[in-house]
This record gives C-alpha cells, sequence and structure tokens, in this order.
C-alpha cells in the first residue's frame, strides 16, 4: 500500500512524539522512584480531547482556561476538567500532592 506524505508525516510525528515525550516521561518517572528514599512522583497522560493533542496543549487547561481551539460553547464538558487540572496544580505546588476531588496515585 502507498501512503501519502501527509500520512508518512503524521505517523512520524506520532512516533517522535512518544519517543520524546511519553517514553521519557515514564523513564525519568521510574528513575525519581526508584532512588533511594523518593518523594512521591506523579505522571498524567492529557487525553480529554481524545485524540493525539499536540505537545503543550493542556497547558491552558492546567491555567483553568480552555484554549481558543476549542470553545466552550462547543465543548461545556471540558470547562470542569480546566477547573480540576487548575486545582490539581495548586494542590500539587502546596501540598506535593496533586489529589483533590480526583486522587492521583504515586507513581511506582
Amino acid at each position: 500500500a502507498e501512503f501519502s506524505a501527509a500520512e508518512i508525516e503524521g505517523a512520524l510525528s506520532c512516533l517522535s512524539n512518544d519517543l520524546w515525550y511519553y517514553a521519557g516521561t515514564w523513564h525519568m518517572a521510574d528513575l525519581l522512584a526508584s532512588s533511594p528514599d523518593p518523594p512521591p512522583v506523579f505522571v498524567y497522560c492529557f487525553g480529554a480531547l481524545e485524540q493525539h493533542s499536540r505537545h503543550g496543549f493542556d497547558g491552558q487547561f492546567w491555567r483553568g482556561v480552555l484554549p481558543r481551539e476549542v470553545p466552550a460553547a462547543l465543548h461545556p464538558e471540558l470547562a470542569p476538567l480546566a477547573a480540576a487540572m487548575q486545582a490539581s496544580l495548586a494542590n500539587f505546588a502546596r501540598l506535593g500532592d496533586p489529589s483533590g476531588a480526583v486522587p492521583w496515585i504515586a507513581h511506582k
């Protein structure tokens, strides 16, 4: 089967994202969690849009707002997610644990 340049670029982009961000994040979390007397280590995967979101797309959700590309009028179900993510970030900064309304399990 032949693939278009756009399909090849899309597949390579997803592979690059997986290798550089997901694998690197999990590897670093494994290293931190296996160190002597480790602090609690928390890892998250942003998948709220039910698609492969681009790197950094979650940043606005962490600030408690929806990105311009995700208008609240079209996706009202995401506003509570943004508020919960902001609360989790505040809990992590204040307490070292992002748990709040939703419990987070420390990475082992």
